[in-house]
């Protein structure tokens, strides 16, 4: 249960994207930065420093000084594109358990995050790869999905996925989620419970570099009565 299910393929493109509420702010998602209004026409970016804030979790947008630490955290050497070794390294100590517990694992890992981001296929990824990926993520995870993806992919309580549903988290949040090793998950969140935020962390870490599937919850259920004496 503890392991990530990983995928084979790069996710596909999305033509018919949910549809999000014509009400408040998330009519108009957009960055959280330190200049102001939301970028017009889809854009983002990933900057450097400390300068957005944003409203917080729920807000339908995205963090950019969050997204600067994160990109940071991978890039050790502040060269600006994510390298090979790099990307291994956040993989095995960062993301880590079960599904990456040998060097193959963590290099097939890596091998995904490149197939998922890399567009142009150079073996490395710049922030223009990274934030690509995200725009597609965030379009995709809206509320109600993220809180399904905590239930059946992140394989945790209903209880926990009502929470991320009670506080409106999308794929917009999920750099913040990650920040200052997963605070916000127990400060705004309110998940108290370490085990539960340690595995929230790790999912997030890897669905925000393309790794991992999300399941779909079954659909329905075929079953056979065998004996009556047996109920």
């Amino acid at each position: 249960a503890e392991g990530l299910k990983l995928a084979s393929a790069v996710p596909p493109v999305v033509t018919d994207l949910p549809v999000r509420p014509a009400s408040g702010p998330a009519a108009h998602p957009s960055d959280k930065s330190s200049g102001g209004g939301g970028g017009g026409g889809g854009g983002g970016r990933i900057e450097d420093g400390d300068g957005g804030g944003g409203g917080g979790i729920g807000d339908m947008t995205r963090s950019d000084s969050s997204s600067s630490r994160f990109f940071h955290s991978i890039d050790r050497d502040g060269d600006g594109i994510l390298e090979k070794p790099e990307m291994e390294s956040f993989v095995r100590e960062t993301i880590g358990g079960s599904a990456f517990d040998t060097s193959a694992e963590v290099e097939a890992g890596v091998d995904q995050v490149l197939e998922s981001l890399d567009r142009d296929h150079d073996e490395g990824l710049d922030r223009g790869d990274v934030l690509a990926y995200w725009m597609q993520l965030e379009s995709l995870l809206t509320a109600e999905e993220v809180s399904e993806w905590v239930v059946h992919s992140v394989q945790l309580p209903e209880s926990v996925g009502g929470i991320f549903l009670e506080h409106h988290v999308t794929g917009y949040d999920f750099p913040e989620l990650v920040d200052h090793n997963g605070e916000a998950i127990e400060k705004e969140l309110g998940i108290e419970k370490n085990s539960y935020r340690k595995k929230i962390l790790r999912h997030i870490n890897a669905r925000m570099l393309g790794i991992g599937t999300v399941p779909t919850p079954p659909q329905s259920f075929k079953h056979t009565l065998e004996s009556c004496s047996a109920v």
